[in-house]
């Protein structure tokens, strides 16, 4: 439902809530979004009826939308909006109202048949239909597997867009194919949000490559990381000013990504089991290099806040 819908339906205005009636659905895209009469979505505005079987089976859910404006409605078909539960009032305050574009990273986890732990898929962030449903670009399933066999499962989303991660409950409520495979997830009754500043630092312990003008690649670990530098420690003497390539690998999204990046050594100081430790600033690189470092560093460094809070609450 859209947030203009959800008012007209609020403030009790010439709307109507009216039965959906079998001629109302046609094979192809949904006119209305429809509902049960506890108020639960079932199929957005735009979910494509693919087969005459669908169709029977929306048509026999005992299914109810809101009337066109102009249209005439008999009072037969209207609904008592009182038949709605108090979930529904909630869609009034987005939860999500603060979600930007572009949505830089987006992780599903969802239990499927057979599975002994949730599997945690990245996913593309596609759009929304208003305050009903959340697009993404569906991942691969193994061959056999089809995401429409698990339309009502739940899941769990994760979403970092700018400085902030959005984290909430969900399920899976429509699959379409046409033109690609899609996963509308139902729009969430709330979500947790947690702002992280620009320069976000973690702790960390990953093993990086040190190269140092034609020298050997030296073995290193970096302790902590941010999107502007790191703090590495190595066995090996190095100065102030130093230029450094270090190279690291990221798990992100449960795919890993080699990273290269320039630094320069701007302190140093001692670190633990006799090693030393550098502090190193990122340095030049071009513009969209350093757009595509970015992102897969601040995807890494939101994913490492949030899983960390998880653990603490």
């Amino acid at each position: 439902m859209s947030l203009s819908e959800s008012r007209e339906h609020a403030s009790g205005s010439a709307r109507h809530w009216v039965i959906v009636r079998e001629d109302d659905l046609a094979l192809g895209p949904l006119r209305w979004n429809v509902f049960t009469r506890a108020g639960q979505l079932v199929a957005p505005r735009g979910y494509v009826i693919e087969s005459e079987t669908t169709r029977q089976r929306l048509a026999e859910a005992e299914l109810v939308r809101i009337a066109d404006p102009r249209e005439d409605v008999d009072a037969s078909r209207r609904v008592d909006v009182d038949a709605f539960d108090a979930s529904e009032m909630r869609r009034l305050t987005d939860p999500l109202r603060e979600l930007a574009s572009p949505v830089e990273s987006a992780l599903l986890s969802v239990k499927l048949p057979g599975d002994a732990q949730p599997r945690k898929l990245p996913v593309e962030y596609a759009g929304k239909v208003g305050l009903s449903s959340l697009m993404f670009v569906a991942p691969q399933l193994p061959t056999g597997m089809t995401w429409r066999n698990y339309e009502g499962y739940e899941v769990s989303l994760r979403l970092m867009s700018g400085r902030d991660i959005y984290v909430f409950a969900s399920s899976i409520m429509a699959f379409t194919d046409r033109p690609v495979g899609v996963l509308h997830v139902r729009y969430p009754a709330e979500a947790a949000c947690k702002s992280v500043r620009e320069s976000a630092r973690i702790n960390t312990l990953l093993p990086a490559t040190l190269h140092v003008g034609g020298n050997d690649p030296m073995k290193g670990l970096i302790r902590d990381l941010s999107t502007s530098g790191a703090a590495v420690e190595t066995a090996f003497v190095l100065t102030t000013g130093t230029e450094v390539g270090v190279e690291f690998e990221l798990f992100v999204s449960g795919a890993a990504r080699r990273i290269r990046v320039p630094t320069v050594i701007r302190n140093v100081g001692r670190g633990g089991r006799g090693r030393m430790r550098y502090g190193m600033r990122f340095g030049d690189i071009a513009p969209n290099d350093r757009e595509r470092l970015e992102l897969a560093l601040k995807a890494y460094l939101y994913e490492q806040v949030i899983e960390r809070k998880a653990a603490l609450d």
